[in-house]
């Protein structure tokens, strides 16, 4: 009687062990399916939702100005002003983090990233150091003056880093930092790969 039962137990379970096989093998497209959906969603709401900055640039920058008052393109005497003085600079480049979009492909996860931009351009004024100040009662310096000149010399700046090559160090830095995150979530190493791609 003993056997009869212990037989039947075993038929049973050799049943189910069956059904679920043919369960997981006949629906294997739609559990991968929901694995993918799960594992692109968990990156799609894990990277940045707002600016991310990716390279700090440091810079000292010297600006030298002078000028004097002209009548019909000839200079007049004792109105010629100038000033020679250092301020530290601090450039943020990265990306905004709206623009970043995720595809994937099989166990292929592709985040497209948009281009490095500067995120902010700061001046330490605490570092103004003044070297040389020169003027007089006929030619004053002004404050918008200083401001106009401050401005274009951020300008200048600006485009000096994209020529000497931050912006390939900002695109780099960003492509290992998001690696390195995304590889860390649960259930994303060794299971995907991740491919960094530029729009």
């Amino acid at each position: 009687m003993k056997n009869k039962i212990l037989i039947a137990v075993l038929s049973a379970l050799v049943i189910i062990l069956a059904a679920i096989s043919v369960f997981l093998f006949t629906h294997k497209p739609i559990i991968a399916g929901v694995i993918s959906t799960s594992a692109h969603s968990v990156i799609k709401e894990s990277l940045p939702v707002s600016e991310y900055a990716s390279l700090t640039y440091r810079y000292t920058s010297v600006i030298t100005h002078s000028d004097s008052r002209e009548v019909v393109g000839v200079k007049i005497p004792l109105t010629e002003k100038k000033y020679i003085y250092t301020y530290d600079g601090i450039i943020k480049l990265g990306i905004d983090g709206k623009a970043i979009s995720v595809k994937q492909d099989g166990d292929t996860i592709y985040i497209m990233l948009p281009p490095i931009k500067v995120l902010s351009h700061t001046v330490d004024e605490n570092s103004i150091e003044v070297y040389d100040q020169t003027q007089n009662i006929f030619n004053q310096i002004q404050v918008g003056e200083a401001f106009k000149i401050n401005a274009e010399q951020k300008k200048i700046m600006e485009e000096k880093i994209k020529k000497n090559g931050a912006y390939d160090d900002a695109k780099a830095a960003a492509e290992q930092q998001l690696k390195t995150f995304i590889e860390a979530l649960p259930g994303i190493k060794n299971a995907y790969k991740i491919v960094i791609e530029w729009q």
